[in-house]
């Protein structure tokens, strides 16, 4: 048997993940069929929206339970924390509730 697979990411590869799934924003339903229908709509997803539903599964704090915390630990909690912030206000944008 072959051992799997599995890919490491560089920071600049990383970082456009992130990037894209924060602004992937899929619905609710259409997360429910790329998922073929298997998994129900997250209530976070469906009440609070994509971004919201993102720092729910995956907090700033991630960082320092994912790993030995090391000094640059903090940096990156709150590198996501102003990313998860910027996606929040261009949702808000995007949704027509903020600016014009």
């Amino acid at each position: 048997m072959s051992e799997p697979f599995t890919a490491v990411l560089t920071g600049p590869e990383r970082i456009a993940l992130c990037l894209h799934l924060l602004r992937l924003r899929p619905t609710p339903a259409q997360l429910k069929a790329w998922n073929k229908d298997c998994i129900p709509p997250h209530p976070t997803h469906v009440n609070k929206g994509w971004t919201e539903f993102l720092m729910e599964i995956a907090p700033p704090k991630i960082f320092a339970e994912a790993r030995v915390p090391d000094e640059k630990t903090e940096d990156r909690q709150r590198l996501l924390a102003q990313a998860y912030d910027l996606a929040q206000r261009e949702e808000r944008y995007l949704d027509g509730e903020i600016g014009s």
